[in-house]
């Protein structure tokens, strides 16, 4: 008896660890979907490119990516941002029906987004519990969708592996190889050059979109890092809450030499009291007139957003680095991407090892003995919300300049004039925004089945409905017949009001 008992009792423990088991969801990769937004209407109702991927009662987060307005001008002040306009405002949505590629909100959306710039609906799956057996990774944001994980879990999550959106943030300045025409009597000094011309690499990704005829030069797109302007200077690093570094400069040893004195300036810093979520900015590019590798901007780094109840993160870490720039073969080096954003909500956190938003470090330059490279400037920290308490171990440093490889005495440092990135910015107020306005509108109050009033005495009929932007009209029945236009006897009146 005694030992048929025992294996009874193994097999429950056996049957009981597995069910315990199957109750978690086992996150791996990338677990959310993304979709470009093409229009928005009013009552909660989007368009998208493309709806295959969402069903009806899915949660999901809008958010917009671009839309700042910047100075343009040919000064000191280009790229300083004059109007956030929507960029990086968000909220948590649902959806209620869908449409072919047209959803239909269960709320009312908050905020006001615009479709050219870079608007998008990303999946925000709910989880009771979750276990993350390999990493968690984002979409890289590729212009038009990507760059965020979102999450919610309403009783544990627990982590087995990292939750990563390293370097897929705003996209870094590409590498334009073009021959140069310089003259050592004339400095290139303009803040904006063109596509394709000689005098400036192109700037990096930032939340203003690329203004045409102005993608090069040294000047920051927003929070992207300025391209180097000729002769061989870095590219500035990316920006977010903080700005990026400056890239070093082209020192020469020869007095007719053309020298690279104006290098990318590093992404401004993005300045707002309000909470919006921002890409990493990317870094610009270095100057390049060889036939040379390893001169591009980085990737800045990508958003998250986790919402649990518990988060056991088991020694493993969140991060949100920006990109490192790659080594310069010879001319000017790339700068750094900018640290990402981070937004943890959770109740109780514990064993979690870190939580970082790093800037990238700005492009080495492989000089020779004779002349001086611009390295890139390093991309500027990341920015997290949250509300733990105590705060978690965090890391939201700039990343280092470029270095020169090779010291010499043209030099005037390894990293001749490229700058750090700075240290981002840590908020403690958090909360993700949620509309409570139904899109249809709810009647909470009613009048009674049954209504009496004496001839010739005024009857008041009254409702209250929750909504926003409601009409009301009011139906007559006569012998079963509703007519809707109720003004020309002047009997009844109220058609655009709750009171008949």
């Amino acid at each position: 008896m005694s030992t048929k008992r025992n294996k009874y009792l193994l097999i429950l423990s056996i049957f009981c660890l597995t069910h315990s088991l199957s109750a978690q969801d086992q996150l791996a990769g990338i677990i959310n979907t993304y979709a470009k937004v093409i229009d928005l209407f009013p009552c909660g109702h989007i368009q998208l490119e493309s709806s295959d991927a969402f069903q009806i009662g899915d949660s999901l987060l809008i958010i917009q990516m671009k839309g700042a307005e910047i100075d343009e001008s040919n000064t000191t002040s280009y790229g300083t941002v004059q109007n956030y306009g929507a960029a990086g405002q968000y909220e948590k949505i649902q959806i209620a029906d869908i449409d072919g590629n047209h959803l239909i909100l269960s709320h009312q959306l908050l905020n006001t987004y615009e479709p050219d710039h870079g608007v998008q609906v990303v999946s925000f799956p709910q989880y009771e519990k979750a276990i993350i057996t390999e990493s968690l990774k984002a979409k890289p944001w590729d212009g038009q969708t990507g760059g965020v994980i979102a999450l919610s879990v309403s009783d544990s999550l627990i982590m087995q592996a990292d939750i990563q959106a390293d370097g897929v943030g705003f996209r870094g300045g590409a590498s334009q190889t073009l021959a140069s025409n310089c003259l050592w009597l004339f400095a290139h000094s303009d803040y904006f050059y063109a596509q394709g011309n000689w005098r400036g690499a192109l700037k990096g990704e930032g939340i203003s979109t690329s203004i045409p005829g102005k993608e090069g030069g040294r000047g920051p797109q927003a929070n992207g890092g300025g391209g180097g302007n000729d002769h061989n200077s870095g590219g500035g690093g990316g920006g977010n809450r903080s700005s990026g570094g400056k890239g070093g400069e082209l020192s020469l040893t020869g007095i007719f030499d053309c020298n690279g004195v104006y290098p990318g300036i590093g992404g401004r810093s993005l300045d707002l009291s309000d909470q919006r979520l921002f890409l990493g900015g990317g870094g610009g590019a270095g100057h390049v007139d060889n036939n040379i590798q390893g001169n591009q901007g980085a990737h800045g780094g990508g958003i998250i957003l986790i919402q649990a109840n518990s988060l056991d993160g088991n020694g493993f870490k969140i991060s949100a680095n920006g990109q490192s720039a790659s080594t310069a073969q010879g001319d000017g080096g790339g700068g750094g991407g900018a640290g990402g954003t981070v937004l943890l909500q959770c109740s109780n956190l514990f064993n979690l090892s870190i939580i970082e938003a790093l800037g990238g470090k700005g492009g080495d330059t492989q000089n020779s003995s004779d002349r001086c490279y611009g390295p890139g400037g390093g991309g500027s920290g990341g920015v997290l919300y949250t509300n733990v308490s105590p705060l978690p171990n965090t890391n939201l440093n700039g990343g280092q300049s470029g270095q020169n490889t090779i010291a010499n005495t043209v030099c005037n440092s390894t990293a001749n004039g490229a700058e750090a990135g700075m240290q981002a910015q840590l908020f403690t107020n958090v909360s993700i925004p949620v509309s409570d306005i139904p899109t249809q509108p709810i009647l909470t109050q009613t009048p009674e089945d049954s209504l009496f009033v004496c001839s010739g005495d005024t009857l008041n009929i009254d409702i209250v409905a929750q909504g926003l932007n409601l009409e009301y009209q009011w139906q007559i029945s006569t012998d079963a017949v509703l007519f809707e236009d109720i003004e020309p006897s002047n009997t009844f009146w109220g058609s655009q009001t709750p009171t008949l």
